[in-house]
């Protein structure tokens, strides 16, 4: 299974907008039942949990990767009342904290190197803590699924509704500053992170980036455990860091129509985004293009 490029240790993490998966790298850590990360108080993804308190990650445990999926619950010093939908999660949030800060060390001292210099409302007080737990689990090792929990165990694995592959994805990235556009166009960018719907919610975890045909491979028992809905849309996200400082960091996020296609070997299935919306971002600095159907 490909594992996050990001040498900063960062996660793929997933929440629902009204048109699909919404899909970042988060600095995070797995502690207490839960799965910890931290947002603006002002982002857009704050927004969104407010409205769909769903959340999906991966994380690289032992040699395996543990894909979740489930409620999460934003804990705002503003906001107190929030901490209601989980108040063990909210006792465990101060000791929760130093665990992030502790697995996240290199981060946190590239955040805390450039802090005079970081917008108000990414600074320390602007930020919320994110407490996701995970009610429905598979954990994978290699391309095979060795353990699941919640509704993705009792489901029975179906065979995946594959299209025939066709020519590769239009993608227009004329409209993308650099370096965000080489990043699809890179043939050495071999990963990525992808996320799409299932029944029992948003899935999450790192894939293979194709270059050539613009699409993102993952092992297709994933697939067959968790279903997927037809047609429903799907997010693709590629990212790289040129050093510790949040500043450093830069990506773009494909979100569109997702097709589904036979991968590169007979176990993994491949996914395409259809008419996508591109999201890139540089720093503290980000733009969405639509592009032409």
């Amino acid at each position: 299974m490909t594992q996050p490029r990001r040498s900063d240790g960062f996660q793929p993490f997933a929440v629902l907008a009204a048109s699909g998966p919404h899909l970042t790298p988060q600095a995070g850590v797995s502690a207490y039942g839960r799965y910890w990360t931290t947002t603006s108080r002002r982002a857009y993804k704050r927004r969104l949990l407010a409205r769909c308190p769903i959340a999906a990650t991966a994380v690289s445990r032992c040699g395996t990767l543990v894909v979740q999926s489930g409620r999460a619950t934003v804990f705002d010093a503003l906001a107190p009342i929030d901490a209601v939908a989980d108040p063990i999660g909210w006792s465990l949030s101060g000791a929760a904290v130093g665990r992030l800060g502790v697995a996240q060390l290199t981060a946190m001292a590239g955040y805390a190197k450039i802090m005079r210099s970081i917008p108000v409302a990414w600074n320390v007080a602007g930020r919320v803590l994110v407490a996701a737990r995970p009610d429905h689990t598979i954990t994978i090792e290699g391309h095979e699924i060795v353990d699941a929990g919640g509704q993705w165990r009792r489901v029975s694995p179906q065979a995946p509704d594959i299209a025939a592959p066709g020519a590769a994805a239009p993608l227009d990235t004329r409209q993308l500053p650099e370096p965000v556009g080489a990043l699809v166009e890179d043939e050495a960018e071999s990963e990525c992170s992808l996320s799409y719907l299932s029944a029992a919610g948003p899935v999450a975890l790192p894939a293979a980036w194709d270059s050539a045909t613009r699409r993102a491979s993952i092992p297709r028992s994933v697939v067959q455990r968790t279903g997927r809905r037809r047609d429903s849309a799907i997010a693709i996200t590629l990212d790289a860091s040129n050093g510790p400082h949040p500043t450093d960091k830069y990506g773009l996020m494909l979100r569109g129509t997702g097709e589904l296609v036979a991968g590169p070997d007979p176990t993994l299935v491949s996914f395409a985004v259809r008419g996508p919306r591109l999201t890139w971002w540089i720093g503290f600095e980000s733009n969405t293009v639509v592009t032409p159907r």
